[in-house]
């Protein structure tokens, strides 16, 4: 049935508040924080080595992620913080998450136990706060890979990482019974060439990350230089970070 005369005008007009209403119903919808995961990382290169520490910190958005700006994790008792400019975002399970893998402490200072707070900034300007706290037992910063999950004195969780020969990640899960031979990890994924066990606490409030180890018969491997007793680098994510400034009064 044709709609004319004033229905007409009428039904055009409640069709463009409704459109408008809706359009800033999605554009003002604030910043908000569902949960945040903040994880000391003890990572060791080789088996001789201290860890290196550092702390990764995400928090989930009620949002989408890809409207964050701007991630700032500080210490305000401790005059510590990292301004964390465009973070990474990703997705999955219908969440939403952004943060940052690698907040390292100036040099010859340590990862401070104890509250830290965390301010999430979106596009708009719409912020949202949290925080988390950080505990582990001192004796890990001057271990050794060896008996390190032991140290941490928690119950963990064993995943592994695999790489290709640049470090990149091919997979990050469970290992498979059958790649308990690492052999069998080739048929999988043929560009692999390292393995690394992680070990994470209930909450990934700790996380220790053994040494690398080379993927013996990998055709990738036997191209490359690097031999299993080198240290490796990963790649990871990049974005722009400002570490450990002042706070402002």
């Amino acid at each position: 049935m044709a709609i004319s005369g004033p229905l007409k005008k009428i039904f055009i007009l409640l069709n463009f508040f409704v459109s408008l209403f809706m359009f800033f119903s999605c554009s003002e919808a604030g910043a908000g924080i569902s949960n945040v995961t903040g994880t000391v990382v003890f990572d060791y290169a080789d088996e001789k080595s201290n860890p290196d520490v550092y702390l990764s910190v995400f928090v989930q958005t009620e949002a989408e992620a890809q409207r964050a700006e701007l991630l700032k994790v500080y210490s305000p008792d401790k005059n510590i913080y990292w301004n964390i400019h465009n973070p990474v975002v990703f997705s999955g399970n219908s969440k939403s998450y952004a943060g940052y893998s690698i907040l390292k402490p100036a040099e010859g200072k340590k990862i401070e136990q104890g509250e830290y707070r965390v301010l999430y900034t979106d596009a708009s300007g719409e912020e949202a706060e949290t925080s988390f706290t950080v505990y582990y037992r001192d004796e890990m910063l001057a271990s050794k890979s060896e008996g390190a999950k032991d140290k941490t004195g928690l119950t963990l969780t064993e995943n592994v990482i695999i790489y290709d020969k640049n470090m990149n990640m091919l997979f990050w899960g469970n290992m498979k019974n059958a790649w308990r031979n690492y052999s069998n990890i080739l048929k999988e994924y043929s560009r692999a060439v390292y393995i690394r066990k992680v070990y994470s606490s209930s909450g990934s409030t700790i996380m220790v990350k053994m040494p690398p180890e080379t993927i013996k018969n990998s055709k990738a491997a036997d191209k490359t230089e690097r031999g299993s007793g080198d240290s490796h680098t990963e790649n990871n994510e990049t974005a722009g970070i400002e570490e450990n400034e002042p706070l402002e009064e």
